[in-house]
């Protein structure tokens, strides 16, 4: 689950009311014989091109094998689940017609290389930054699915970035059953989304993608997040 500290919709002048949920699916590009492909970057402004009115972000992601879709959050859960799987659905038919294949597995089990997508916002260059060069190249090597989840008015202090604190009220009760239920529900999603066993064209564990993501000492791996383990929780979450 990937909690998004925010209280605005869409229309950035009315505060949300209610919690919302939303959703992300990243993928690689292969081509139509299976090998890895770089053109993602590529592809993604294509199919912009082609459907400018898309109601989904198609976004860039960090590496050039990779594009992503995500959604706004919504109260109604089945409706961006209905608009990005039609997306995912025309984003594959697109790429098809271009004689690529969408891979959303975890780790792609071939050897690649981490070629890094352009980024003009700098957004990426601050993470490389961050975690190092050689370790933020893992990020260019796993896709997940993403749970997302976005906080109702008066939950969350922008100011001092901490939860307000709440007494018995309803708002309050919405939140901590919201909470609890992705408590419940998370170790049967991450066993249901578990990636592929191989990475790189080695068998490393059974779910590859935990190792390279989180790391740390209990896994005695030196993955991408083994110095960050508190953001590392949230982001392997509900992740493919």
């Amino acid at each position: 689950m990937k909690v998004i500290n925010t209280e605005v919709s869409q229309d950035t002048s009315r505060p949300l009311k209610r919690s919302m949920s939303g959703f992300e699916i990243e993928s690689f590009i292969i081509s139509d014989k299976g090998g890895i492909s770089y053109e993602g970057y590529n592809l993604f402004k294509e199919f912009l091109k082609a459907f400018p009115d898309t109601t989904i972000e198609v976004e860039k992601e960090c590496g050039k094998s990779m594009i992503e879709l995500g959604c706004f959050p919504n109260v109604q859960v089945t409706n961006p689940a209905i608009n990005i799987l039609e997306t995912f659905q025309k984003l594959n038919t697109f790429v098809k017609s271009k004689g690529y294949r969408l891979f959303p597995f975890g780790t792609y089990p071939g050897k690649m290389e981490a070629q890094f997508t352009p980024d003009d916002s700098g957004h990426y260059k601050l993470k490389k930054k961050i975690f190092g060069l050689e370790k933020f190249s893992y990020a260019t090597k796993v896709v997940g699915f993403h749970t997302h989840y976005t906080l109702p008015k008066g939950v969350f202090d922008q100011k001092n970035k901490t939860l307000n604190f709440l007494k018995d009220s309803k708002l309050k009760r919405s939140m901590m059953n919201s909470y609890n239920f992705e408590i419940a529900v998370d170790p049967i999603l991450t066993t249901l989304t578990q990636s592929s066993p191989f990475f790189d064209g080695e068998f490393l564990a059974k779910d590859s993608r935990v190792l390279i993501y989180r790391g740390g000492k209990k896994l005695e791996f030196d993955g991408l997040y083994n110095n960050f383990q508190s953001i590392g929780v949230f982001r392997l979450t509900n992740k493919r």
